[in-house]
């Protein structure tokens, strides 16, 4: 279970305080679906990096599975608009780029995800050989990767 309590994030300090969430409630049982849905700038991505733990709150608390998010975790997976793929690494590198971040060895799992998003033909191109649709679910194929919770 997800829970966010009155949580506000802002950046900046002083008068260049920019505010980017403010006062944000909810919670969402394991299992449930939630869509963050608002214009450019309303402070969706500032939430989701701070439900991810690489973002700190100014105020409120966030918990997840009953523990309170402080620190990055490994268990939660971020997927952006994006797809932040290395330009110079291949698919297979970038698909598996957190595990070697986090200092494992690729394994077998990354292949799986790559074979269940149809991108297990493409695995040795680099993304200028990829159209968008085959850019994102290599994003998607480095997070599932990892095996979130």
């Amino acid at each position: 279970m997800i829970d966010v309590d009155a949580v506000t994030i802002d950046y900046g300090q002083g008068e260049q305080t920019v505010r980017a969430v403010e006062d944000v409630s909810f919670r969402l049982d394991k299992g449930k679906s939630l869509a963050l849905i608002g214009p450019s700038g309303c402070g969706k991505t500032s939430l989701l990096f701070a439900l991810s733990g690489l973002l700190h709150p100014r105020s409120g608390k966030i918990t997840l599975d009953s523990e309170e998010v402080t620190n990055p975790r490994r268990d939660v997976a971020l997927i952006l608009q994006n797809a932040g793929l290395l330009p110079w690494k291949k698919v297979w590198q970038n698909a598996n780029l957190s595990l070697l971040l986090n200092g494992e060895f690729p394994q077998q799992n990354a292949a799986e995800v790559l074979a269940h998003l149809v991108l297990d033909n493409v695995m040795k191109r680099f993304p200028a050989e990829l159209s968008e649709g085959m850019k994102r679910r290599v994003g998607i194929a480095r997070a599932l990767s990892t095996s979130p919770s």
